[in-house]
C-alpha cells in the first residue's frame, strides 16, 4: 500500500531527528513537527497549506499534536489566545473549503474541525515566542530544505504565506520572478507558480485590517 502524506511527512522529520540550532543564548533547540493537522488532508481539495513563521516554546514538540490536543479535543483551549493566531487560520480556510461567497460570521470555536483538512508549517520550526526571536532567519534557513520538501509531499494547491512571503524569498524556498511579495492593507499580492497558488497576506494575528476583509482578499485571488 503507498504511503499516504501523513505518512511522508513524518518520514522526512524522522530523517532530520538530529537537526538542531543553537539559540542566542546558547539553549540547544530541536525541531517542531507540523504539517497536516488531520489525515483529512489527504482526500481534500483544494489542498491548503498555511505558511507561519515559527512554532511557539522551545522546540521539540509537535504543532500537529498540539493543535489536536489543546485546541480541538478541548471545549475551551487551554492556552486562551489560540483564536488570536487560529481564528483567520479557520475562517478563511472553512470560505475556501465550503466554497462561501464570504467569511462565515460564526466563532472560530464552532469551525474548528476545518483545521483537520489543511496543513499549517513554519519557516522556523525550532520554535520562539510571542514575538520574533532573535534566531528567526537562522531557524528559516537551516528549515528550508525540509520546508520544500514538504511542500513536495503536501503538494497545496493553495499556499497562503500569513507574513512570510517575503521571508520565504529571502531564506530562498522561492524564486518568483517579481519581488515584490509584500502584502499591503489593500493588497495581498498573488503568483502562479509550480502548479500551484502563492498568496501572500498578513500573519493571521494581525490587527491591521477586518477579518473580513482578509479574507476577501485571500478569496478574490481563486475567483
Amino acid at each position: 500500500m503507498a504511503k499516504d502524506i501523513i505518512q511522508l511527512n513524518t518520514e522526512v522529520f524522522s530523517k532530520r531527528a538530529a537537526l538542531t540550532l543553537i539559540d542566542e543564548i546558547n539553549k540547544v533547540r530541536e525541531l517542531t513537527v507540523d504539517g497536516p493537522i488531520g489525515s483529512a488532508y489527504n482526500e481534500t481539495s483544494p489542498k491548503i497549506l498555511w505558511v507561519l513563521r515559527e512554532a511557539h516554546g522551545n522546540g521539540g514538540s509537535s504543532l500537529i499534536s498540539d493543535v489536536n490536543e489543546d485546541l480541538l479535543d478541548r471545549e475551551n483551549p487551554e492556552w486562551p489566545k489560540w483564536y488570536s493566531t487560529w481564528g483567520l487560520v479557520i475562517k478563511v480556510s472553512d470560505s475556501i473549503l465550503s466554497s462561501l461567497p464570504g467569511m462565515n460570521t460564526a466563532h472560530p470555536s464552532t469551525l474548528k474541525q476545518i483545521l483537520k483538512r489543511v496543513a499549517v508549517i513554519n519557516l522556523n520550526k525550532f520554535g520562539g515566542g510571542g514575538k520574533l526571536s532573535k534566531h528567526y532567519l537562522k531557524g528559516a534557513n537551516l528549515c528550508r530544505q525540509l520546508t520544500g520538501e514538504q511542500i513536495q509531499i503536501l503538494q497545496p494547491d493553495i499556499i497562503i504565506y500569513a507574513g512570510t512571503g517575503y521571508d520565504s524569498l529571502r531564506i530562498g524556498l522561492n524564486n518568483f520572478a517579481s519581488k515584490d511579495f509584500w502584502p499591503s492593507k489593500d493588497n495581498f499580492p498573488s503568483v502562479q507558480a509550480n502548479g500551484r497558488i502563492h498568496i501572500s497576506a498578513y500573519h493571521t494575528g494581525q490587527r491591521k485590517i477586518k477579518h473580513k476583509k482578509y479574507c476577501d482578499m485571500v478569496i478574490a485571488h481563486l475567483e
